[in-house]
């Protein structure tokens, strides 16, 4: 990776399938400075192709605070509707800072009343302290 993409932000998709298994592990944008412009059809194209019935979106704040942005919480809420239409649940959105990370989910920023967590979704969302575990190690051999 080029030095000067070392400060940028970068969105990644791991799509899941029924069995709780991830089907990869996707690098879907590179961000400016302080933005990542990604459009929901390019981070479903890739769950579609790879036949996932679930997946979960990550990516980094450069600045290392893993708060999240109002257009972070605009475009989860944006995914999970499309999600909903497609049938391909969006079990958590992570934002990895460093050196901690944020999930969405947990923050409360997930429609609690029409997209509940089956139990699927939380033997999945049991990877999510490993996974981040990865995408921050992805992030830093990036860099």
């Amino acid at each position: 990776m080029k030095r000067n993409e070392e400060k940028r932000p970068k969105l990644w998709v791991d799509p899941f399938v029924l069995c709780r298994r991830i089907k990869g592990h996707y690098l879907v944008s590179i961000g400016t400075m302080d933005t990542i412009l990604c459009h929901p059809r390019e981070i479903f194209r890739l769950a579609i192709m790879a036949s996932a019935a679930a997946i979960i979106i990550a990516h980094n704040h450069p600045s290392g605070e893993p708060t999240p942005s109002e257009a972070d919480i605009k475009i989860t809420r944006d995914l999970i509707r499309a999600g909903q239409l497609l049938k391909i649940e969006v079990l958590d959105y992570i934002i990895i800072g460093q050196p901690n990370h944020s999930s969405l989910r947990s923050l409360g920023y997930f429609y609690s009343q029409s997209f509940s967590v089956s139990e699927k979704s939380e033997a999945v969302l049991s990877f999510i302290g490993p996974l981040v575990t990865i995408l921050a190690s992805a992030q830093v051999r990036d860099l």
